[in-house]
């Protein structure tokens, strides 16, 4: 007798075969098994969430998440103290068919109640975790709890610090004022100053200041990361974009929503 959870799964690999590319199907596959209640479980239980603090400096964690049709998920994940995340995942063992790592940045906060880390990123829904006592983070299931599965969703923090700059795609409203720039991030209204280093910011730049309406956002679409870099005068090091790569410009429109000036 088929289960109600392995027809559930059998039905969503074959939509993601149609969906997504080879080289990040295995992540939706695993991350669509953790969100039906784990693997091996035939019924709808689910583990309570119980979550310590986590230091106020924030860290960074790394571990390999279960893949359907990859040899794992080798996730890195940084939080910093500012309530900025950035997270690189790389499908190992894809061979090179399609994306072999995918990157996002957004913000991070811990539920007072809960004690859960919810982010809100940059390119897909929320994503939760649970910090655990030995200092290690748990990957929780779509629905914010722990599912009841035998398979490691765990990241262990690392001793030495490590840079986190593979790119993200990310739409921003851009803003250029004397000799300044900053930019809000379209879906977390994540707002930084930008790096003046890179010709994709050139490019920007001259977009933004050859404009009629220069004094509004210049909506585009755009690979960037986060890093801490001096900005302005002095040495004062402050979290900010670095934009890698340009890929296109829509001048007359805006965010959905209005991004945050904070």
């Amino acid at each position: 007798m088929v289960s109600a959870w392995s027809l559930s799964f059998r039905v969503a690999q074959r939509a993601l075969a149609h969906l997504v590319p080879r080289g990040r199907r295995g992540g939706a596959l695993a991350f669509v098994a953790v969100a039906l209640g784990g693997a091996a479980c035939a019924d709808d239980r689910t583990v309570p969430v119980v979550s310590t603090s986590i230091p106020a400096a924030g860290g960074i964690w790394r571990g390999d998440l279960p893949c359907a049709d990859c040899d794992g998920i080798r996730t890195t994940l940084r939080l910093a103290p500012d309530g900025t995340y950035q997270r690189e995942a790389a499908y190992l063992g894809t061979n090179g068919g399609g994306d072999t790592i995918d990157a996002d940045v957004g913000t991070w906060q811990q539920e007072p109640s809960s004690g859960r880390i919810i982010l809100t990123g940059s390119n897909d829904a929320p994503r939760f975790f649970a910090a655990e006592s030995d200092g290690s983070l748990t990957q929780l299931q779509m629905n914010g709890e722990r599912a009841a599965t035998a398979l490691s969703h765990a990241l262990t923090p690392l001793a030495e610090p490590v840079m986190l700059t593979h790119p993200a795609r990310l739409t921003i409203a851009f803003r250029y004022r004397a000799d300044a720039a900053q930019a809000s991030e379209c879906r977390t209204g994540l707002t930084r100053p930008v790096a003046m280093t890179t010709e994709a910011y050139r490019a920007l730049e001259r977009a933004a200041t050859e404009r009629t309406t220069n004094d509004a956002p210049l909506l585009a679409r755009v690979r960037a990361h986060l890093d801490t870099l001096p900005i302005g005068d002095g040495d004062a090091r402050v979290a900010a974009w670095v934009v890698d790569s340009l890929l296109g410009l829509t001048p007359d429109e805006q965010c959905p929503t209005p991004a945050p000036t904070d």
